[in-house]
This record gives structure tokens, C-alpha cells and sequence, in this order.
């Protein structure tokens, strides 16, 4: 499914399925199957949307090594002091 915005409305037919979509204008994107958009674009109805893409997850700050020598010495385990397994402080 692709995204595009309408310009006017349109009917369109599927070359090779028994299917139609009547398109309402609209300046917000909507979605329609590829088929659709690109004959509507092709007619000039139509523009593409181009696909937001989302930034990769952030990447949580690393805790300082002095907090977390304390934390462990004190007797907690690095589950109790909210480290994970794979943390560099633990591999000293």
C-alpha cells in the first residue's frame, strides 16, 4: 500500500482484477494499493507521499563507572543495580 494526496476525485479500474476504487480529494494522505496511486498519478490526480522514516531507537547514556563499582560493592547484584549483563563496568 502506498500513500499519495488527491487532487481531484477519480475513478479508477484495476487492469487485471475485477476491482475499482473511487478516490476522494483530500489534502491529507491516504492509502491505496500501488496500482491505484500510479494510474491516479499517471491521470495527474495525484502525488506520492514518500514514507517517513523513523530514527533508530536512542541509545541509552552509559552510567558512570564510579556509581556502579559503589552500587555492586555494596552488595547488590548488577540486576538490583540496573545494569545489564553486557555492561562494561562489569568486566573489570
Amino acid at each position: 500500500m502506498m500513500k499519495a494526496i488527491f487532487n481531484r476525485d477519480i475513478n479508477i479500474r484495476a487492469h487485471k482484477k475485477n476491482v475499482s476504487w473511487s478516490v476522494k480529494a483530500s489534502p491529507f494522505p491516504q492509502t491505496f494499493p500501488r496500482e491505484c496511486i500510479e494510474q491516479a498519478v499517471e491521470r495527474g490526480a495525484a502525488e506520492i507521499v514518500q514514507p517517513k522514516r523513523r530514527a533508530k531507537t536512542a541509545i541509552k547514556p552509559e552510567v558512570e563507572e564510579a556509581q556502579v563499582t559503589s552500587e555492586v560493592a555494596s552488595g547488590e547484584t548488577a540486576y538490583e543495580a540496573g545494569l545489564s549483563p553486557n555492561s562494561n563496568a562489569l568486566k573489570e
